[in-house]
Order: C-alpha cells, then structure tokens, then sequence
C-alpha cells in the first residue's frame, strides 16, 4: 500500500510503500531518520487526527509531520 507523508515545517514529502496492514511504528523511525525529527518533538496527523504508534496505516492517505504544540514554548 501506498501512503505520502508531508514534513509541515517546509513543505517536503515522501511517498512510501508499506504492506497491507501495517501500523505507524516504523513511520515514526523513518521520520526521525529521513527528516532528523528527535522523538517527543513533532506528531504524526491524518487530518485532524493524531497517529499514535500501534495506528494503522490507511493505503493512499496523506500523513503530516507537525511541530508538537509543547516545543513552541
């Protein structure tokens, strides 16, 4: 299945394949990875909702990379 993921702090995107059924966990790590986001500092949304790890993953949605409200004090 194919999901986008857009970074919110500038605008870049990576299209990803996962397996059918697969949840947000290695999301979170090819964030960290990809876009050098530290864990506890951003949140992963689909929409207005937020992706906990252990979500599962919808095939062709777009998932956002979002500062965490907490880092902007």
């Amino acid at each position: 299945m194919d999901i986008e993921v857009v970074n919110a702090r500038d605008g870049a995107s990576l299209k990803l394949e996962f397996s059918d059924g697969a949840v947000a966990d290695p999301l979170f790590r090819i964030v960290e990875e990809y876009w050098g986001e530290r864990s506890g500092t951003y949140l992963l949304r689909n929409g207005t909702d937020i992706i906990p790890p252990g979500t599962r993953l919808i095939c062709g949605e777009t998932y956002y990379v979002v500062p965490a409200p907490w880092e902007f004090r």
